[in-house]
């Protein structure tokens, strides 16, 4: 099986897809493709920015992502780092969205317990 095809899999067997987001992210060929299959199965997406990124540096797809799903940023600190918002408005996030893709009652609980830790 090629790359596109195993992306394609991963993105259709997915509830939720997290895309982890820097500078140059958009820049290359397959992160464009994984953000384009992502919209066309109209999953539902959490952006989370590695740094700061313009506006002008996501391309129109992932601009468009920004402005309709949740997104979190990574900052760093004296700790090496943490999630803003909080993990557990991500998680949260996270929840309401698998809730609403998804049927299985084992994936909801083994979430909400892998976010409540």
């Amino acid at each position: 099986m090629c790359i596109g095809e195993e992306i394609i899999r991963c993105i259709e067997d997915s509830a939720v897809i997290i895309l982890a987001v820097s500078k140059h992210f958009y820049q290359k060929e397959w992160c464009r493709k994984e953000v384009q299959e992502t919209y066309d199965q109209n999953k539902p997406i959490v952006l989370l920015f590695l740094e700061k990124v313009e506006p002008d540096e996501m391309g129109k797809v992932l601009l468009k992502l920004f402005s309709r799903y949740a997104h979190a940023s990574w900052i760093p600190d004296s700790n090496g780092g943490h999630i803003e918002p909080d993990w557990s408005i991500l998680c949260d996030a996270l929840l309401d969205l698998t809730v609403n893709k998804s049927d299985n009652k084992t994936l909801k609980w083994l979430e909400l317990n892998w976010c409540s830790s």
